[in-house]
């Protein structure tokens, strides 16, 4: 069960999506998205594809909340 947890799919089932642009790659920073830039975006039943109007940063980076626990 606890494997079953950790699958990408039931991630996805939770409400999350995994964002690919480039070459496939997942799309971990805003920095990798320039407005214009394709991207396919896989939810827990298919795959979207969307062109990037903007970005924004938010304040409280991914690296800030990881040292917080």
């Amino acid at each position: 069960a606890r494997l079953h947890d950790l699958s990408p799919l039931t991630v996805l089932a939770r409400g999350y999506a995994i964002a690919r642009g480039e070459g496939d790659a997942v799309v971990r920073s805003v920095a990798q998205t320039p407005p214009g830039s394709a991207l396919t975006v896989t939810v827990a039943d298919g795959e979207i594809d969307c062109i990037v109007n903007d970005t924004r940063r938010i304040e409280v980076a991914v690296e800030d909340w990881k040292e917080d626990r």
